[in-house]
């Protein structure tokens, strides 16, 4: 990098303008870039560049920090750089993520290659290797390639994606995208509670009143509560849902696409993942979506809570009635997964673009659990009511 890129990577970082760099203002520089935000390498940075220790890092110090990072990082693609051809095959890269005991496999390489690679020939030189890591310190090949693979996994610019190791994942990442998930499928399941309820109504019904008709009897039998009755049942059912759902969609993506990058599947690949995560999901709780449509279905009266209808059903007609009706529910979420599924990466992908618009504003940066949560409401919401007829 020249003094003139270093200094316009000063102004991006600098996002309210004041000619220095705040710790908050760096987590956030790294999270536009896609790069792990620990906060051990947030205070190894902060030690290295802040000379006069004041806790911000002016334009001098950053200068003076990124020109013996450059030399640093010239040591180290040296040493990386096995041919002394001047840039890192797919290859010398192979044979330095196995020699440091990393578990990847081809298509893991590859997406290492792409996250750097900027002008597309699968190769990475030095300009390319300074611009993709000077941020981030380190002294030796293994934290270079270990940081690499962390800031593929996190790289959600173009898909939703969990760490390709699981035992090297970002825990705290992993629990925001979790959460942001459980409550935006909290939140869409209660706003489309009435519909649900009016739903299991007209199906079990013998009578033929009409959606007006049946929809008004439930507030005059039951009042507005009655629209929600068997929610609390859905709500209980949706981190452990949507925990499995999302697992389970990435292992998928890899299992049926092994030669593939999972970071740029096209829409059938994804759908086809999401399809079977929302199959496998639902298997796992289904139990609980029987209890949710009796308690729905039922007067009052009939039966005084989640544990009550457990109980009865067991009694009466054995464990295996908490799998009746499972087929045609499988059936079910195969569009409903891939509205949600397509829409939310929409509506994410959306957010990203113009968030990277708007970083020389000085707005702030990052994608947020707030907007994870907002996209997800909106998403399975859609895809709950494309999906009312099973």
């Amino acid at each position: 990098m020249n003094e003139e890129e270093i200094k316009k990577l000063f102004e991006t970082l600098d996002t309210n303008h004041n000619g220095v760099i705040e710790r908050d203002e760096l987590i956030s520089g790294l999270r536009l870039l896609h790069l792990p935000t620990d906060p051990a390498m947030v205070d190894k940075f902060f030690d290295s560049a802040d000379d006069n220790k004041d806790g911000v890092i002016n334009e001098a110090e950053f200068l003076q920090f990124m020109n013996e990072r450059k030399k640093d990082l010239r040591k180290l693609f040296d040493v990386m750089d096995k041919n002394h051809h001047g840039v890192l095959t797919e290859e010398e890269i192979t044979e330095l993520v196995h020699s440091a005991g990393l578990k990847t496999d081809k298509k893991q390489i590859e997406s290492l290659i792409l996250r750097a690679d900027t002008d597309g020939n699968h190769e990475i030189d030095f300009h390319e290797f300074c611009q993709f890591l000077s941020l981030l310190p380190f002294t030796n090949v293994d934290e270079v390639l270990s940081v690499w693979q962390k800031a593929v996994a996190l790289d959600i610019g173009e898909e939703f994606a969990i760490p390709p190791d699981h035992a090297d994942r970002n825990m705290e990442t992993i629990s925001k995208y979790l959460l942001a998930g459980g409550i935006a499928g909290m939140i869409s399941r209660s706003a489309t509670a009435p519909l649900d309820r009016l739903k299991i109504i007209l199906q079990t019904s013998n009578t033929n009143q009409g959606i007006v008709k049946s929809f008004t009897n439930i507030y005059h039998q039951e009042g507005v509560k009655g629209y929600w009755r068997g929610n609390l049942a859905n709500v209980i059912k949706i981190f452990p849902e949507s925990g499995i759902r999302f697992l389970s969609f990435e292992s998928y993506k890899r299992m049926l696409f092994p030669e593939s990058d999972p970071l740029r599947l096209g829409p059938f690949e994804k759908l086809l993942a999401g399809g079977l995560a929302g199959a496998t999901s639902q298997i796992s709780i289904y139990p609980m979506e029987v209890v949710r449509a009796r308690l729905a279905v039922a007067g009052p009266g009939v039966y005084s809570g989640i544990g009550d209808v457990i109980t009865q059903t067991i009694k009466k007609e054995g464990p295996m009635t908490f799998y009746k009706g499972l087929l045609p529910s499988l059936a079910g979420i195969f569009p409903y997964a891939a509205i949600d599924f397509a829409i939310y990466d929409h509506l994410k992908g959306m957010y990203i673009q113009r968030k990277k618009g708007k970083v020389s504003s000085g707005e702030n940066t990052g994608i947020s659990i707030w907007v994870l949560l907002g996209c997800g409401a909106i998403s399975s919401s859609i895809g709950q009511l494309g999906n009312l007829s099973f």
